[in-house]
Formats: C-alpha cells, structure tokens, sequence
C-alpha cells in the first residue's frame, strides 16, 4: 500500500473473503483472517486509509467456505451436467434460482457488513456481481452439449419451482434448450435466463442495503455483451446468452436503486474496427458498449474499470487513452506484483496523468 501511494496510486481493492470469514453454516462472521494473504479486513483497510488510498470492498462470493459447496445447489447445464471448478473464484454455487443459496449469501453479507459498520466511513464503495470472478456472469467452462455452449438453468429450482429463491421463476418452458425450437421459444426462454440474473444482482444490492451500506455500489460486467447486430443463431450471441452477459437488461435491473454503478472488467479490451460515428454494434469495445449504455441510463457519472489482468504497459496504455480518455472515471490495474517486478508504478500514474479529461 505504501508503496502504491508513493508511486501516485490513489485506491485498493480489499477483499473479504468469504471461506475465510465464514466457516460454518450460517455462523458468525469473523474478519481477523479473511482479507488479502490472511490479513485482517478492518486492519487493511486503516492501513489503506493511512496512506491516503481509497478502498474499494469485496465480499468474496466466488470463495465458498465447505458448508456452502456441500449444501447450496450446483448449477446445472443441459445435459444434467452439475457445474463444478477447481479455478480459483470459479467454483461457485447456484444462488441465483437456489432459496437455500439466497440464504446463505444473505447471512455472509449481513454479518459481514455488520462487523465492518466501525470502519465503513472509510470505504468508498462496493463491488459485486456474485458470480465467478466476483463478476455477474454465469459460470463458463468452454464445455457444450450437441454444438451448443452449457446452459446453466437447468437446476431442480429452475425447472420445478421447488426450493426456488423468493422473486425468482421457473422456466416457463420446462426443459426447454434454446436452439431447438421456434424464435418465439428462444426469446421467451432467453428473457427467462436473463431475467433470473437480473433479479438476482437487484436482490444482491438491496441485501448491502439493508445490511447497512448506504454508499456506492458497483455492479461487476464481465466480458463483450450481447450485441444487437449478431444473430440470434450466431455462436457468438449464444456465447453471450449462455453467460448471461447482457449488461443492458441488468443495468435495467439495478438502475432504480440509488447510487449503484457499472464496472467494466475489460477496460484494456482494444476496438480495431471502431471509429467516431460508427454505428455497428459489434465494432465497440467492451468497455465504450458498457459506457454507452450507462450514459443512456444516467449511470456514466460514476463508471469505473479494470483490465483483465497483466498486460504491463501495452494494457496500461490501452486502459489510458481509450476507456479513460472516453469518459471513465478510474481505472484499476490487476496483477500489482508485475508492476513493482518491472518497475511500471510510475508508468501507470504517468500515464493517467497523461490521458486523464
């Protein structure tokens, strides 16, 4: 941290983790071991406010402790294919359909929240997305089922309604797979899917809110989105689909909750084919198609990014003069030991310097 703010860095992101935090089912929360390398989350972060960073929380969902990989449901593809990951921040549980999964998410939020009320003033916002990564996605494991990419609404919740979420719905087309019917299928079942991730991310800020967490949220949007001049047919909208990354329908979706932002987590994602004025979709970056919409929505005053990991200064750069120099308000640099390795801290601040509106 010292060192970060020596260079000119101005914020952290720390992490709760939550296999740390929580051991057993439905306990208390402890925060003595659960931050960044074992540390403890409220020392962190008097750490960080004492070298002037701002923080930037995370209540790690992507790290279940045991009792929640042993009790909440799996997501489950079409094939009857539980979904399960040895990567680290991938293994995650259904609680997006799952009522037992709801419940032990909003246990983790509330006690953690609850434990960290002495220490919030010195927090300045709040990252999530619930899904792998921390961010809001369904999981992908690049594994498919008769050419087509694993849908993951296929769970008992899902299909049945039994032990489902309170907010939530079940398929109205049980068993149905997109692809194999009408158009009129396909679009009634893809709103379904998408709509089960909206209502959770809606149900997921509301849970910080009521927890006590008054200040910004920021909503985690992974990868390139769902764009409108694909095919719906296309492999690369059922890529999307099947992922779930529609950031239009879940901007939609938290845009009526005071003071919740978007995130762009491909803020190094570069745009050849782009130029001023062009109207095509797809040519966009992940992180102007993000901006975009947030604008349309009154939700740019606070967008922020990221890269998606190392990249050195070719990412630096990139972050710098496109998401940046567009509009962004911050952006983060992941993988910090290849910055002090190479000695990049003052390039990245030179840089923000260099492109910053």
């Amino acid at each position: 941290m010292t060192q970060w703010a020596a260079a000119g860095g101005n914020a952290i992101v720390i992490p709760v983790y939550w296999q740390a935090a929580q051991p057993t089912a439905l306990g208390p929360v402890s925060l003595s071991a659960a931050g960044n390398n074992g540390d403890n989350v409220v020392t962190e972060i008097a750490h960080a406010h004492a070298a002037g960073l701002a923080v930037y929380l995370e209540l790690d969902l992507q790290y279940p402790p045991q009792w929640v990989l042993d009790q909440v449901p799996g997501f489950v593809n079409q094939a009857g294919t539980a979904y399960t990951s040895t990567n680290p921040g991938a293994n995650v549980r259904d609680w997006i359909w799952s009522a037992a999964g709801r419940q032990a998410v909003a246990s983790f939020v509330s006690r953690a929240i609850g434990d960290l009320k002495s220490v919030l003033g010195d927090v300045s916002g709040i990252r999530a997305g619930g899904g792998m990564y921390g961010e809001l996605q369904f999981p992908i494991d690049g594994s498919s089922v008769n050419g087509q990419p694993s849908y993951w609404g296929y769970g008992q919740a899902a299909q049945s309604g039994v032990g489902i979420a309170s907010g939530e719905t079940a398929t109205p087309l049980p068993g149905y797979v997109y692809g194999t019917g009408s158009s009129a299928q396909d679009a009634e079942w893809a709103s379904w899917y998408l709509g089960s991730l909206a209502s959770w991310i809606h149900w997921y800020v509301l849970q910080l809110r009521g927890a006590g967490w008054n200040g910004p949220i920021y909503v985690l949007h992974p990868s390139f989105g769902l764009r409108t001049n694909w095919s719906p047919e296309s492999a690369a909208y059922e890529q999307q689909l099947a992922q779930g990354t529609d950031p239009a329908t879940m901007m939609d979706a938290y845009d009526s909750v005071a003071n919740v932002w978007p995130w762009c987590t491909w803020a190094d994602d570069s745009e050849p084919f782009w130029t001023p004025g062009d109207t095509i979709d797809s040519d966009m970056a992940a992180w102007r198609k993000l901006l975009v919409l947030a604008q349309a929505r009154g939700l740019a005053s606070h967008i922020l990014g990221e890269n998606t990991g190392g990249g050195g200064s070719a990412a630096i750069q990139q972050l710098m003069s496109g998401a940046l120099a567009s509009g962004y308000k911050g952006v983060f640099y992941l993988d910090y030991s290849y910055l002090v390795t190479n000695g990049l801290l003052g390039d990245l601040v030179s840089e923000f310097r260099a492109y910053a509106p």
